[in-house]
């Protein structure tokens, strides 16, 4: 047996568990990734190291998912660790890597070294979480904040499609307006969206990308440009994060550094940085010969 070997998790039955416990320290900055291992999800890999004669623990869990994203939680790297990856992603296309600053770029690393390929798309985030002792700054007139339903679909995909293609997808890549509309209405069917509403329209928009033990994750925040400077994205995301306060869950969101007025409206809504996050995009053709 290898000392380090990576595995499916679903391979092994007690390995779900494991990778939970191995992520609660990291809950709130893996959230994804967490749900994903709380959904036992095929996608979910471990990292298992030998720790006795016949023992062994786990050193990291990640998910690759069908899109080829990668989510990483991979806290310390070894050379053993770093031989494994290797291994992994020689005969696997990556489109993504996501998680904490230093992990991403010690996988970056790894990608280059087992298939050539730099980055061509870095964003840096910061991680940021609702503080209910914190003073949310009130400098707009209220609005509206509804918790969507399936008929809002015609009246939020237009925010829905231009979030994806402004703030998730890299320059070259387009979004395919099917698929995300039925991304759009699974989040719908499991009231995991939520909406800024003025005179009955649509200005702003956010919804739930994962939820855990103990937090929930804000994503998709869009707000329409003739709606933008009137603080309803803050409103929003300081109610959706009010609302599962109440809950006892905590809530979490990570925004572009470089995004300096998103950066301002979830401080006003409550919101502390807290950490670090990192997402790198690759392009097939980028492979360096």
């Amino acid at each position: 047996m290898h000392d380090t070997r990576i595995v499916r998790a679903a391979e092994k039955d007690s390995l779900f568990p494991q990778a939970e416990a191995f992520l609660l320290p990291h809950e709130k900055s893996c959230c994804i990734l967490m749900q994903s291992v709380l959904q036992k999800s095929g996608c979910v890999f471990v990292i298992l190291k030998k720790a006795g004669h016949s023992r062994e623990e786990i050193a990291g869990v990640f998910s690759l998912s069908d899109g080829k994203a990668l989510s990483i939680c991979i806290p310390f790297f070894s050379d053993e660790i770093n031989a494994a990856l290797i291994s992994f992603l020689k005969d696997t296309a990556v489109f993504c890597i996501t998680g904490a600053s230093r992990e991403v770029k010690k996988m970056q690393e790894l990608v280059f070294q087992s298939q050539n390929i730099l980055a061509e798309d870095e964003r840096n985030m910061v991680l940021m979480e609702y503080d209910p002792e914190m003073q949310k700054k009130e400098n707009h007139p209220p609005v509206k904040i509804q918790q969507c339903e399936p008929a809002d679909a015609d009246g939020l995909f237009p925010l829905h499609l231009a979030y994806v293609s402004e703030e998730v997808l890299p320059p070259w890549k387009q979004p395919f307006p099917a698929s995300e509309r039925v991304q759009l209405e699974h989040s719908l069917k499991a009231r995991r969206v939520f909406a800024a509403v003025h005179d009955g329209t649509i200005c702003a928009k956010a919804h739930i990308s994962a939820e855990t033990h103990s937090f929930v994750q804000i994503g998709g925040v869009f707000t329409k440009p003739e709606f933008r400077s009137n603080g309803y994205a803050s409103q929003l995301v300081h109610e959706i994060a009010r609302t599962f306060w109440q809950q006892h869950l905590r809530t979490v969101l990570f925004v572009n550094e470089k995004n300096k007025s998103a950066l301002r409206a979830y401080t006003n809504a409550a919101f502390r940085p807290f950490g670090t996050y990192r997402i790198a995009y690759f392009k097939p053709s980028a492979r360096i010969s």
